[in-house]
């Protein structure tokens, strides 16, 4: 689409689990289910922002690349393929 900057890479553009079915392991099985789909339209990375669920990403394996200071916006990013 139009939102991912990265030619070859993966978007997680939203993201959202509800506060009921938090740490229940369903965010992490959709966040696996996700990269399953990117990969097999052949990307080998993945990003995405993130200003408050950071340590969940972590938890996924993504790593910090950056943070926008200005917007407290992490962009996080994870090998795939």
């Amino acid at each position: 689409s139009d939102w991912c900057k990265r030619e070859g890479w993966g978007l997680i553009r939203e993201f959202y689990i509800e506060p009921r079915y938090r740490l229940s392991g369903k965010g992490r099985f959709l966040a696996g289910q996700t990269e399953s789909l990117l990969r097999e339209k052949q990307a080998e990375q993945v990003y995405l922002t993130t200003s408050g669920a950071l340590a969940f990403w972590l938890r996924c394996g993504y790593r910090i690349e950056s943070l926008d200071e200005n917007e407290k916006m992490y962009t996080l990013i994870k090998q795939i393929g």
